[in-house]
Order: C-alpha cells, then structure tokens, then sequence
C-alpha cells in the first residue's frame, strides 16, 4: 500500500494546536476515504495500519514530533491499534471452526447455517477442518500478495496471527487427528499446525499474485523436511 509524507507548514505558536488537530483530521479523513475504495476489507486494514505507522515513524524523534507533541503522537498510536484489534477480529471466522464451545450455541446463525446437511459428529468434523482449510488458504493467498514494508511492523503482525491462530489450532488437531472420522485423512489434516505456523510467517510479504498459490508454499515446505529428514539418516 503506498503511503504519503506530510509536510507541515511552521504556523504561529498562537494558532500552533488549531493547525495541528486539522492536519491530522484531514489527513486521517484523506486516508480512510482511500481505504474505502479497497474491495477487500483486509486490504483497506493492511492500507490504514501501513499508513498511520509510516507517518508516526517518521514523526518520532523529529522536529515536527517535538512541535506536534506527545499528545498528537498519541492519536496515531490509538488508530494503529484500532487497525491491530480490527485485524485480529477478521481472524474470529477460521476461530469458528477451532473452538468446540462455538457448537454448542445451536441457536447462533454460524451454527445453524454449519449443520445444514451434516448427519454425524464425524460429518461435522469433517466440515470443520474442511472449512479452516479452505479459509485459511484463501486468506494466505490473498494476503501474501499484501505487503507491509517495514520488517519490525511487518513481523509483528505475523506474531499476532500466530498467537491467535495457533494455540487453538494445535488443540483442535492434537484432538481430533486420532479420532477415525475419515478414511481420507490427508483431505483433512492437510496443514499440520508446523506448517500453519510456517505460513503465518509469509504474510504480507508482498509475493506476486501467480506465485501466491499455498499449495506452492506448502510443497516447499515439505521438500525441504523431507531434505532434512534425509540428511540427519545419512549422518
């Protein structure tokens, strides 16, 4: 997502405050307008967390940092967080199927609209992993091609997906892989929670979009274990 540096203009310490709230009203109102045009709702997010933390970086330590003060800066760091929790809310739906506590609201419309059609607890766990499958390679696939340049923030957002991803995840499969649900266990337990963790740590690396594919990522992954695997026999 590009992002914009903005040049203050040194007002009058008399009217210092006033300049200061319009500048940062009108820039967060440019960026949120821009924000909206993205498709993809995780795009407008990646967009606005990209932006206000590139300005408040640049910001930091600063002339304009020190004139602006501790105050302003302070805005900026509560629209970056907001944009973190907004992230972290879109992760809820691939929670969804993790968690066995979200089945026993029968009368929520997740579950009700899940249950549709499945007549065995072995059909319902099929369509759990079914479900986290799908979702997970369509939000890998659609969010490797973002990318957030700056390496600190960048590692920090894969650390929050880790965390909500993976505890959870390690649970329902630790679980649920020796439970005889299936006659087709690798159509199920296709991601095991090593290679979750692995691709968590591709996101928003900005790939292109013809080399997004998880099911490349994935093949990768396993070659190189298996390269290993072959290495520590031979020694």
């Amino acid at each position: 997502a590009p992002c914009w540096v903005i040049t203050l203009v040194r007002p009058n310490r008399a009217n210092w405050n006033w300049h200061t709230v319009n500048t940062i009203e009108a820039l967060q109102q440019n960026l949120e307008n821009r924000a909206r045009r993205a498709k993809k709702p995780a795009l407008s997010n990646i967009f606005l967390l990209n932006n206000y933390h590139f300005i408040l970086k640049n910001v930091q330590g600063s002339e304009v940092g020190e004139e602006i003060g501790v105050a302003a800066q302070q805005i900026y760091h509560q629209w970056i967080n907001e944009q973190k929790e907004t992230y972290k809310n879109s992760c809820n739906k691939l929670l969804d199927y993790l968690y066995d506590e979200r089945f026993k609201d029968v009368g929520s419309s997740f579950v009700k609209t899940f249950l549709v059609g499945k007549k065995s607890p072995e059909d319902i766990i099929k369509a759990r992993f079914k479900g986290f499958n799908n979702d997970f390679a369509a939000m890998f696939e659609e969010q490797v091609v973002f990318i957030i340049a700056d390496e600190e923030l960048r590692q920090l957002m894969r650390t929050i997906l880790s965390k909500i991803l993976l505890p959870p995840y390690l649970a329902f499969w630790e679980k649920y892989k020796e439970i005889p649900f299936t006659k087709n266990t690798e159509k199920y337990l296709k991601y095991s929670p090593e290679v979750v963790e692995a691709l968590c740590n591709f996101f928003f690396e900005g790939q292109l979009k013809e080399k997004s594919s998880i099911s490349n990522y994935v093949a990768t992954f396993q070659s190189l274990a298996s390269s290993n695997a072959d290495f520590v026999d031979e020694e």
